[in-house]
């Protein structure tokens, strides 16, 4: 897991035909299409849904990394596998019930997609440690989700570290994926060996060489 990827993420663009254009800037350095789905109430935005992953996967062949930011991800996992979702990541906390949960990730799995599961800056590695086995990438949020252009939470760090340690004694397979607040000066500061994939929304959106900010992330 030498080689880091970039997620460029579908924030803070707000409308489809836009996000096509943006799509179309970056498709030659981004590794996959970070798809931030919210509905409005396990977040305070409202954003994309299925059927706008579904046009955006017919615009482009870059990998779609969808992430669920919603408060009943059961109900919808299918939509998103339907709309040709590459990876599907959904909230440890969005599951009061968390034998729905573990449902829940096998679901995605026997649907042939990448599994992820994502953790909130208040939630510990602890709190998920019997689901690591079933997934194939932890998502760390490394800001509040849901607003985008917040600063990165320092405390990510002892995370990523603490996951890339179980990983390495377990022999698991999971990618360790950070999103929230990386831009280039956060990036500088980071353990490269304790990540494998950076989600990156308004640091690159708000350059004026898009593809250039994905390059220099790398």
């Amino acid at each position: 897991m030498d080689n880091k990827r970039i997620s460029v993420s579908t924030e803070p663009v707000k409308e489809l035909d836009k996000l096509i254009t943006y799509i179309e800037k970056v498709k030659g350095v981004a590794d996959y299409i970070h798809f931030d789905i919210m509905d409005g109430e396990f977040v305070e935005q409202k954003t994309y849904s299925s059927e706008d992953v579904k046009v955006v996967k017919s615009c482009t062949n870059i990998p779609l990394d969808v992430h669920l930011m919603v408060k009943e991800p059961y109900k919808q996992i299918k939509n998103y596998i339907d709309a040709g979702a590459n990876i599907l990541t959904i909230h440890y906390e969005a599951f009061e019930d968390k034998s729905k949960l573990e449902k829940a990730l096998k679901l995605i799995k026997d649907s042939k997609l990448l599994v992820g599961i994502s953790i909130c800056p208040d939630t510990s590695v602890d709190m998920i440690s019997s689901y690591l086995p079933m997934v194939d990438l932890v998502l760390v949020m490394s800001v509040i989700p849901g607003k985008s252009g917040q600063k990165y939470l320092t405390s990510t760090n002892k995370k990523i570290k603490q996951l890339y340690e179980i990983r390495k004694k377990e022999n698991y397979n999971f990618f360790i994926q950070l999103d929230g607040g990386i831009n280039v000066e956060v990036v500088q500061k980071l353990t490269k060996k304790h990540y494998d994939i950076l989600v990156s929304g308004s640091y690159i959106y708000n350059s004026d060489d898009k593809e250039l900010a994905v390059k220099l992330i790398k």
